[in-house]
C-alpha cells in the first residue's frame, strides 16, 4: 500500500494518566489525511473492533484559521510508514507506544506554539515554516522518545485490577475500567485488549518472574500461556492461534477453574467442580492477526494454586492433545534442579528440588502447623517440573507454611525394588532443619513421619573461630556420647543443659585436664531412639534432643557454639558418621521415613529377598548416593566447622551393589581428593553396628585415610590375659607396621574399648561364656567382689591397658568413662549403657586412674620424639629383649615377658631436658621377672617413671617434668615445714611456763636425743605429703618469712639487752659507746649476710618483692627496737612474755 500520513491519538495513555490524577481528557479522535483527495477525516479508532484495514471515515471540516490543523498536530504523533508495516508495528509493547506518544507530544507542542506565533506572516512563508517545524518535530520526537520511554516504564499501573476470592460463593472480577463483571457466563472480557494495541502473549519481558507455557489442542491449535507478576498481582495471559474452525462471530470462551489441592482434580470439568473451587467463564478477544486473547489477574495472597481451563465455542469443548484440561501453575515456577533440597534463588523464589528416578509423580505437601493434614498439595508436572531424574518447583509465597514433605507415586515392585506408597509423607533427604519425628503406631504399613522445616537456619557468628589443625600424630582422642555424657544429675548442670551440646561446653576444662585435645562424638545425626544413634534416618542436621530447646534450631546453634568453644581451647571436634545403612530397615520390618519411599532401588542395595530384612544398606557407590554423602560432609565442614569424620562400617563403602569389593571405590576416592574434605581428618572404622563385628579388609587409603586399629585391641587383650604371641604385642607397640607400612603410625587410631562392647572396668571383671568374643578376663571372680586381692589385680590390669595404649605409636582413643570405672554391669549391648556418673571421679579409684591418665598424657607429650611420630622408628633405635636379657622367643605362646629400649634420636628433635632413652618392660605372667637395665653413658641415670604394679604415686602428679631447681626448692620447703612443725609443737607446749618448777621446762632444757629423733621423723614425713600441701605452705611462707625474721631480731635484741644490763652497770661513757658500736655492727652484718643469701638463692624468673618488703620492714623495726633497747632508762627485756604467737605465725 502507498504510504499515508496520519496521526494516532494517544487516548489510552492520557486516559490512564487522567484517571490517576483526576484530570480532564479532551482528546477523542485521530486525524488522518486521505491521500486521494487530500481531505482529512476523523476516525473513532479506540472503540472500533474491526482491523485497521477496515476503518470507517467521515468528512472532517477544517477550521477557518489555516494554522488550526497544526494545533491538532501539536497533540499528536506524526509518523510516515506503510499500512502493512503499521499492522506489524501495532504489536509492539504498549509502554513503548505510550513513550512515543508522550515524546512526540512534547515536540509537537513546541511546533504548535511556534506556528501560532507565525500566524501574521505570509501564506507562502507560513507553508515553509510549517514544513521546517514539522521536520523539527519529527527529530525532537525521536530524541525525546528515547529519553521518555525508560522513564514511563517505571510508572505504576492503576491498582484496581482483577481479583478472585475463594471465601465468598460469588466470585467478582474487575477490569481496568473498574466495572464489575459477574462470574456467570458473561461475554465481557476480563481485561479489554483492543486488537490494534495487541499484547505480546507468550513473551515474558513485561512480567516479573514470568514463565511461558505452550500447549497443543486436540484440533492442532496452539495455546500460549504466560504467567507472571505485575505490580503485586499475578497475571495469566492466554493466546490461542490456528483455530480455523472457529470464526469470530461464534465467539471463544475461556472456562477456567482454580485448584489448591491434589491436582488429580484437574481432570474434572468445570461444570462438575466441587464446592470450594473458583470457576468462571471469560470470553476471548480476537486481534488483527487473528489470535484470540484473554488475560486474568489474581491477588498475590491466593497463590500458589493451579489454573485449569478449557476452551468452549458454541457448546464444543477444546482440550489438550492428551484429552485433558489445560493446566498451568500460578505462583509456582518450574524451579531449578540444583541445588537439591530447599534453597532461595536470587529473585526471592523458594526452590524445592528432589531426586527420584523411578517415581511416576511427586506431590509437594505444605503444612501450616495447625492441622496434621497438608494445607496445600502441589503435584509436580513431569513435563514442566522434572529435569532428568530431579523433580523441582519454585514458590514465591511460603510464609504461611511451617514444614513440608513429599508424596511419591509409583508401583510396588518387590523384585525391582520399588516401594512407593502414596500414604507416606516423606522427609526431604537434603533438609537442613527438620521437625519432630513421629514413630509408627503399628499396623501393616509403617506411618512413621518426619517433616522438613521451612524455617531458615539462623546466622551464627563464627568470627574469631580458627581450627587448631593439629597434626594427626599429636592427637589424644576422647570418644563420648553427647546425650549420656552430661545427662546424669551428678554433672551439676541445669535441666536444659544436661545431655546437650551446651553440657559439653561446661566440661571442656575436664577434657583439657585429662590431656586430650580432640573429642570424637558418637553419631549426632537424627535417629530413631529405639534403635540408637548408629541407625540414622537423616544426614544434614543434628539430633534435636541435643539442643537446649530440644528442637532442630537450638540443636544447630548449640552444636556450633560447642565447636567454637572447643576450638578456642585448642581442641578439635571429630564426628562418627554412618552412611552404610539407615533406620528405615528392610522389607521384613520397614519404617518408611525418607529414602525408601522416594526411590528405594536407587538409594538402597536390593537383594530381591523380601524376607531377609536386609534391604536397608545404602548403595553408597551409586552416583546419586555418593553425591548425597559428599554434600552432607561438605555441609558439616562448611556450616559447622567440623575437623574430621570417622566412618563407621566403612567396609561397606568399599562394596559395589552386587557385593564385590572395589579396588578403587569411587566414594572413598572422591572423599580422599575432595578439595574440602581432604584437609580434614578422615578415619575408617570397619566395625559394623548391625552384626556387632569388625571386618578386616585391605582398605584403600591413597595415603589420606586413617583407620581404627581393631587389631590393636585384640592383640593387647590377648597378651594381658596370657594368650598372645610376643610378636603381636611388639607390632602394635611400634605402630602396626603390618597394616600401616605405607602410611605411618600416625594413621593408626588405637583403642582398648569401644562404645559397643564391655567398658574397661567390665573387661577385667566379667568373662562368662557369653562374652567370649570380648576377650575379657575377670581376674579370678566374676562380677563385683569384695576380695581385695582380686580388686588389686583388676586395678593393675586397668593400669596395664592404659599404659600400653599411651606408649604405643599411633593415636590413642580413650572411651568415655574408662578413666573413672564406668560400667554396664557386664552387658556388651549398647542399649544397656548408662549415663556418665560424675561422682565416680571423686572416688579413690576415680582419682587414682584419672591422675594416671593425666600423667600418661603428659609423658606422651614430653617424649613426642618417640611416641608422637609421623613415621616409624628406625630399626637401630629399637632393642628388644626377653627374660634374662635374652633374645625374645617371638613364636612361643608360653613366653610372656618382653622388654624394649627406645633410643632417642641424635638429630636434636628432643630438648636437652627430655632427651634420653626409654626402657619399657611388659610382664603378663603370674610370677615376677628380673630385668637388667642397659648401661648408660656417663652423667645419666635411670629414673623409674611408671610401675603399674604399684598404686599411682602422688608425687608424680605434675603436668610436666620439673626442673632441678624445682626439686631443690621443693626439698627445702619440705625441710622447712618439718622445722616449723617441730618448733611450733614445742612452743605450744611451753605456753604458760613461768618458772623451772614446771615439769614442761625439762623438755625445754633436756631430752636432746628424743628431740633430735622427733625432729628427724617430722622432716622425713614431710616428703610423703602431696605437692598441693607443699604449694600451700610455700604461699604461706612468703608472708611468714618477714615475721620469722622479726622474731629472730627480737631474740637478738633480748641478747643485746643482757649486754646492756652488764655494761650499763659500769656507768661509763666508753661502755655506752662500745655497746652502741657493737650492736650496730652486728645488725648490719646480720642483714647484709641475709641480703646476700637472699640474692644468691633468689629463684630466677620469680617475683620476690613481697619477701624484700618484709626484710626491709624488719630492718627498720630492728633499728627502732635497738635504739629503744640501748636507752639507759629502759628497764627490763624487750622480749615478749611469750614467743608462742610469733613462732606459730612463722
Amino acid at each position: 500500500m502507498a504510504p499515508v500520513v496520519f496521526t494516532i491519538c494517544f487516548r489510552e495513555l492520557l486516559r490512564d494518566i487522567c484517571q490517576r490524577y483526576s484530570l480532564s481528557m479532551p482528546i477523542y479522535g485521530v486525524a488522518v489525511e486521505n491521500e486521494e483527495d487530500g481531505d482529512p477525516c476523523v476516525v473513532d479508532f479506540w472503540s472500533h473492533p474491526e482491523p485497521l484495514s477496515c476503518l470507517r471515515s467521515y468528512p472532517y471540516q477544517p477550521p477557518q484559521n489555516p494554522i488550526a490543523p497544526f494545533s491538532l498536530v501539536s497533540l499528536s504523533l506524526s509518523l510516515v510508514f506503510r499500512a502493512e508495516e503499521c499492522e506489524r508495528d501495532l504489536h509492539r509493547s504498549g509502554r513503548m507506544w505510550a513513550a512515543s506518544c508522550l515524546a512526540s507530544c512534547c515536540a509537537s507542542c513546541t511546533c504548535g506554539l511556534c506556528s501560532s506565533l507565525a500566524s501574521d506572516i505570509s501564506r507562502r512563508s507560513a507553508r515553509l515554516a510549517y514544513c521546517a517545524l514539522f521536520a523539527l518535530s519529527l527529530i525532537l520526537s525521536w530524541i525525546l522518545r528515547e529519553v521518555a520511554a525508560p522513564l514511563l516504564q517505571k510508572i505504576p499501573s492503576p491498582k484496581k485490577i482483577l481479583f478472585a476470592s475463594r471465601r465468598s460463593q460469588q466470585v467478582g472480577v474487575w477490569c481496568r475500567s473498574c466495572r464489575p463483571i459477574a462470574s456467570s457466563a458473561s461475554r465481557s472480557p476480563i481485561r479489554r485488549l483492543h486488537p490494534s494495541v495487541g499484547v505480546k502473549i507468550g513473551s515474558k519481558e513485561e512480567l516479573q518472574k514470568g514463565f511461558s507455557y505452550t500447549f497443543r489442542t486436540d484440533g492442532n491449535g496452539i495455546v500460549k500461556v504466560v504467567v507472571g507478576s505485575e505490580y503485586g498481582k499475578y497475571v495469566v495471559r492466554v493466546e490461542v492461534t490456528f483455530l480455523l474452525q472457529f470464526g469470530t462471530e461464534e465467539g471463544l470462551v475461556l472456562n477456567w477453574t482454580m485448584f489448591t489441592s491434589d491436582s488429580s482434580l484437574l481432570l474434572v470439568p468445570c461444570s462438575q467442580a466441587s464446592e470450594g473451587t473458583v470457576t468462571a467463564k471469560v470470553p476471548f478477544v480476537q486481534n488483527s492477526s487473528g489470535s484470540f486473547l484473554a488475560e486474568l489477574v489474581f491477588d498475590a495472597s491466593k497463590v500458589p494454586f493451579y489454573l485449569s481451563f478449557l476452551l468452549n465455542s458454541a457448546g464444543s469443548e477444546i482440550r489438550s492433545h492428551r484429552k485433558t484440561n489445560f493446566c498451568v501453575p500460578v505462583g509456582l515456577g518450574s524451579g531449578q534442579p540444583m541445588p537439591l533440597g530447599v534453597s532461595v534463588s536470587d529473585d526471592g523464589l523458594t526452590n524445592f528440588s528432589l531426586f527420584s528416578k523411578n517415581a511416576e509423580g511427586v506431590i509437594l505437601c505444605l503444612y501450616d502447623g495447625i492441622k496434621d493434614e497438608p494445607a496445600l498439595e502441589i503435584e509436580l508436572d513431569p513435563y514442566i517440573n522434572c529435569t532428568g531424574d530431579i523433580w523441582h518447583v519454585s514458590l514465591e509465597n511460603v510464609e504461611e507454611y511451617v514444614s513440608y514433605g513429599y508424596r511419591c507415586k509409583g508401583p510396588i515392585l518387590w523384585r525391582k525394588g520399588d516401594r512407593f506408597h502414596m500414604k507416606h509423607v516423606l522427609l526431604d533427604p537434603y533438609a537442613k532443619v527438620i521437625g519432630n519425628f513421629f514413630p509408627d503406631h503399628g499396623g501393616k504399613v509403617s506411618l512413621s513421619r518426619c517433616l522438613a522445616s521451612l524455617a531458615k537456619e539462623s546466622a551464627f557468628d563464627w568470627s574469631g573461630d580458627t581450627s587448631p589443625c593439629l597434626p594427626m600424630e599429636k592427637l589424644v582422642v576422647y570418644r563420648l556420647n553427647v546425650g549420656l555424657c552430661t545427662k546424669d544429675k551428678s554433672s551439676g548442670l541445669s535441666e536444659n543443659a544436661a545431655g546437650t551440646f551446651s553440657g559439653l561446653i561446661e566440661k571442656i576444662e575436664y577434657f583439657k585436664t585429662l590431656g586430650v585435645n580432640a573429642v570424637l562424638l558418637e553419631p549426632i545425626f537424627p535417629f530413631d531412639e529405639k534403635k540408637g544413634p548408629y541407625f540414622p534416618f537423616h544426614f544434614f542436621s543434628p539430633m534435636m534432643s541435643y539442643g537446649h530447646g530440644r528442637d532442630s534450631a537450638s540443636g544447630t546453634n548449640c552444636m556450633k557454639e560447642m565447636i567454637k568453644s572447643m576450638h578456642a581451647r585448642g581442641m578439635e571436634v571429630l564426628l562418627e558418621v554412618v552412611f552404610s545403612h539407615t533406620s528405615e530397615g528392610g522389607d521384613a520390618a520397614s519404617q518408611m521415613i525418607s529414602f525408601r519411599g522416594i526411590d528405594n532401588s536407587s538409594y538402597y542395595i536390593v537383594d530381591g529377598d523380601v524376607r531377609s530384612g536386609a534391604n536397608n544398606s545404602l548403595n553408597c557407590n551409586n552416583p546419586i548416593v555418593q553425591r548425597l554423602i559428599l554434600d552432607s560432609l561438605h555441609h558439616w565442614v562448611v556450616e559447622y566447622h567440623v575437623d574430621g569424620f570417622c566412618f563407621v562400617n566403612s567396609s561397606s563403602l568399599v562394596r559395589s551393589s552386587n557385593g564385590n569389593n572395589l579396588s578403587r571405590p569411587p566414594l572413598l576416592e572422591a572423599i580422599a581428593f575432595d578439595p574440602i574434605l581432604s584437609k580434614t581428618k578422615i578415619i575408617a572404622d570397619c566395625w559394623s553396628p548391625i552384626d556387632m563385628s569388625s571386618t578386616e579388609i585391605q582398605f584403600p587409603h591413597w595415603k589420606k585415610w586413617a583407620e581404627m586399629n581393631s587389631r590393636f585391641s585384640v592383640d593387647v587383650r590377648n597378651f594381658l590375659r596370657g594368650e598372645a604371641l610376643l610378636s603381636d604385642l611388639a607390632t602394635r607397640i611400634c605402630g602396626s607396621g603390618d597394616l600401616f607400612s605405607s602410611r605411618g603410625p600416625a594413621y593408626s587410631f588405637n583403642y582398648i574399648t569401644k562404645n559397643f562392647g564391655l567398658p574397661l572396668v567390665d573387661l577385667v571383671s566379667f568373662s562368662s561364656i557369653d562374652l567370649a568374643s570380648e576377650l575379657s578376663w575377670n581376674c579370678g571372680e566374676e562380677g563385683p567382689t569384695g576380695n581385695s586381692s582380686v580388686l588389686q589385680t583388676r586395678l593393675k590390669q586397668i593400669r596395664n591397658f592404659l599404659f600400653i595404649l599411651f606408649v604405643s605409636l599411633g593415636v590413642p582413643v580413650l572411651n568415655m568413662g574408662d578413666e573413672c570405672g564406668y560400667s554396664n554391669g557386664g552387658s556388651p549391648s549398647y542399649n544397656d549403657r548408662r549415663p556418665f556418673d560424675w561422682n565416680s571421679l571423686r572416688t579413690g579409684f576415680g582419682l587414682q586412674i584419672t591422675q594416671f591418665v593425666v600423667y600418661l598424657s603428659s609423658l606422651r607429650n614430653r617424649r613426642g620424639d618417640i611416641f608422637q611420630r609421623k613415621d616409624f622408628l628406625k630399626v637401630e633405635n629399637i632393642c628388644w629383649n626377653g627374660s634374662n636379657q635374652t633374645e625374645p622367643n617371638w613364636g612361643d605362646c608360653s613366653c610372656k615377658f618382653l622388654s624394649v629400649m627406645f633410643k632417642a634420636d641424635v638429630d636434636g628433635r628432643a630438648s636437652k631436658l627430655h632427651r634420653g632413652d626409654l626402657f619399657i618392660g611388659f610382664n603378663a605372667s603370674d610370677h615376677p621377672e628380673v630385668a637388667l637395665l642397659p648401661e648408660q653413658s656417663e652423667g645419666t641415670v635411670w629414673l623409674r617413671l611408671v610401675d603399674t604394679a604399684l598404686p599411682f604415686p602422688g608425687i608424680n602428679t605434675f603436668a610436666h617434668t620439673p626442673s632441678k631447681e624445682w626439686f631443690q626448692t621443693n626439698a627445702v620447703l619440705r625441710v622447712s615445714l618439718g622445722n616449723f612443725l617441730f618448733f611450733a609443737i614445742f612452743a605450744l607446749m611451753m605456753i604458760g611456763v613461768k618458772d623451772q618448777n614446771d615439769k614442761r621446762d625439762a623438755w625445754h632444757h633436756g631430752g636432746w636425743m628424743a628431740k633430735i629423733v622427733f625432729w628427724a621423723v617430722l622432716v622425713a614425713l614431710m616428703f610423703f605429703l602431696p605437692n598441693v600441701v607443699i604449694t600451700i605452705y610455700e604461699t604461706m611462707s612468703k608472708f611468714g618469712s618477714g615475721l620469722f625474721l622479726l622474731v629472730q631480731v627480737i631474740l637478738l635484741l633480748d641478747f643485746v639487752h643482757t649486754w646492756n644490763d652488764a655494761w650499763v652497770e659500769k656507768d661509763e661513757q666508753k661502755w655506752y659507746i662500745a655497746l652502741l658500736v657493737i650492736s650496730v655492727v652486728c645488725y648490719l652484718a646480720t642483714y647484709a649476710f641475709s641480703g646476700l643469701l637472699f640474692m644468691w638463692f633468689n629463684p630466677s624468673g620469680h617475683d620476690c618483692g613481697l619477701n624484700v618488703f618484709f626484710i626491709v620492714m624488719t630492718m627498720i623495726l630492728a633499728f627502732a627496737f635497738a635504739v629503744v633497747a640501748l636507752h639507759p632508762q629502759v628497764n627490763g627485756s624487750l622480749l615478749p612474755a611469750s614467743l608462742s604467737p610469733y613462732i606459730v605465725l612463722t
